[in-house]
């Protein structure tokens, strides 16, 4: 397994981390304010994916292939960094409970590494 496969299924399972969070989080928000929340997290998404459907136009255009080795990284890189800002938002974050996220994620990652 290649060191790009590695950071994309560290980053898929760190976004597993951040939804289980985030539901967590948003659950105890008054019910009228769920909508709001995922149109809040629909907003800072919406970025990444136009930089993600720019690069592969960009890519298509160049013909190079270069570019298309960024493409399963910026999806879940997307997510996390989404995620993370409206988690920020919604609860205020604490070293401690970013480690403990990152080391689940961490472990989640070692482990569907050592079952493929």
């Amino acid at each position: 397994m290649g060191l790009n496969a590695i950071i994309a299924t560290f980053l898929w399972c760190y976004v597993v981390v951040l939804v289980v969070a985030w539901v967590r989080a948003v659950a105890r928000e008054p019910k009228r304010m769920h909508i709001a929340h995922f149109v809040q997290l629909m907003g800072l998404f919406v970025p990444v994916m136009a930089v993600l459907l720019s690069l592969i136009v960009l890519a298509s255009l160049t013909e190079t292939g270069v570019l298309l080795l960024l493409l399963p990284l910026l999806l879940p890189a997307g997510l996390v960094a989404a995620f993370q800002l409206e988690l920020s938002r919604l609860i205020p974050s604490s070293r401690p409970t970013e480690l403990a996220r990152f080391s689940v994620a961490a472990g989640l990652t070692a482990g569907l590494i050592a079952l493929g």
